[in-house]
């Protein structure tokens, strides 16, 4: 353990030009990924957006271990008549975060099967279940300032959901 000390001290610089060349490394292949496949860098709300909530936090439930992960005031949420639309805000959107985490969505509104509200650590969480592109079941878990806002717009959209979802 020793030596291990002796080598960083002696040889800092060359682990600091390296933890630095990963950092640019990743930051820009993340944006050049996004950039190839039209996915925005800074998250924009949609001009025909219902309802719109910058800086919320959510989880995607798509695999076990996204349990330990989620976005904490660090996506923007909308809802236009076609789509719920769940990205990333700038610096979340770099270093495949959105993408690891499933958290740069948009499900159109045909496709959400049920919403329901609980409490997680006295916040108001919004389970979004809906229908994945291969028609599997995914689940999304938004915490919103203004939940009773979302849930009116989404309810004036698809009214089948008001009368099947548990508040």
């Amino acid at each position: 353990m020793n030596e291990v000390v002796i080598f960083l001290r002696q040889h800092f610089h060359v682990a600091a030009l390296m933890i630095f060349a990963w950092l640019v490394f990743g930051g820009l292949a993340s944006l050049l990924f996004r950039l190839t496949r039209d996915k925005p860098i800074v998250a924009r709300t949609p001009v025909d957006a219902v309802f719109s909530e910058r800086f919320s936090s959510g989880r995607s439930l798509r695999h076990w271990w996204m349990l330990i992960g989620s976005a904490n005031g660090c996506l923007c949420i909308s809802l236009t008549r076609h789509e719920l639309k769940v990205a990333p805000e700038f610096p979340f959107s770099l270093f495949f975060l959105p993408e690891i985490f499933d958290l740069d969505v948009a499900v159109p509104l045909g496709n959400v099967r049920a919403v329901a509200r609980r409490t997680f650590f006295f916040k108001p969480v919004l389970r979004i279940e809906y229908e994945g592109d291969l028609g599997e079941r995914q689940v999304l878990e938004l915490i919103l300032r203004k939940p009773e806002a979302f849930e009116q717009a989404l309810y004036g959209l698809l009214p089948r959901l008001s009368a099947t979802t548990s508040s």
